[in-house]
């Protein structure tokens, strides 16, 4: 990994701390955690999935170019 590709990253992970912890509605931070993971992992595309234990299955809670 090249030393830019290193120091955007390292950014976006500091910028994404702060701006999480502000919101307080869980779909609008899963959302905003899938952008940042995207932009600092170079994907492109991700999902976050949860398991419902009570249904026995697997949802996906926010996603991004699926």
């Amino acid at each position: 990994m090249t030393t830019d590709k290193t120091t955007e990253r390292l950014r976006i992970l500091a910028e994404a701390g702060p701006a999480l912890f502000t919101l307080a509605e869980r779909q609008a931070l899963l959302e905003r955690a899938c952008d940042y993971t995207l932009q600092a992992l170079g994907l492109e595309a991700m999902a976050i999935l949860l398991v419902d234990r009570e249904q026995n299955v697997v949802r996906i809670v926010a996603q991004r170019n699926l």
